[in-house]
């Protein structure tokens, strides 16, 4: 039986960030946008990543609602430095993955005060 404990992150600044890939290799665990913590409350945080898997309102070529997973899993390469602009984001800001919001895939206008009311909670 294996059991799961929670990664160790690299930590400057004061701020959680990425989940340290030379503890836990990058494909493994959880999906989080650029493996950075995955919260409910954000009021701590300076940048709060959220999703909205939604394509109701396409006529012709639905797929948008995978967006907010492809670009979590594409995000698990994201290094937490920029040799190029010698930059370390999360060093300067507290980024968060807040996860999707759910929202009815059936009614455009349903969806769209979902999202708002779902944005206002976050702030």
């Amino acid at each position: 039986m294996t059991v799961e404990r929670e990664p160790e992150r690299i930590q400057t600044a004061g701020r959680l960030g990425p989940i340290d890939a030379s503890k836990t290799p990058r494909f493994a665990g959880p999906a989080s946008f650029a493996r950075l913590p995955r919260l409910d409350q954000v009021s701590g945080a300076d940048v709060a990543v959220v999703g909205v898997p939604f394509d109701s309102g396409v006529s012709y070529r639905p797929g948008a609602r995978f967006g907010p997973t492809h670009v979590r899993e594409a995000s698990r390469l994201l290094r937490p430095y920029h040799p190029v602009l010698d930059v370390s984001p999360f060093e300067v800001a507290q980024v968060v993955d807040a996860g999707d919001i759910a929202v009815n895939p059936f009614n455009i206008h349903e969806a769209i005060e979902t999202i708002e009311a779902a944005a206002v909670d976050l702030t």
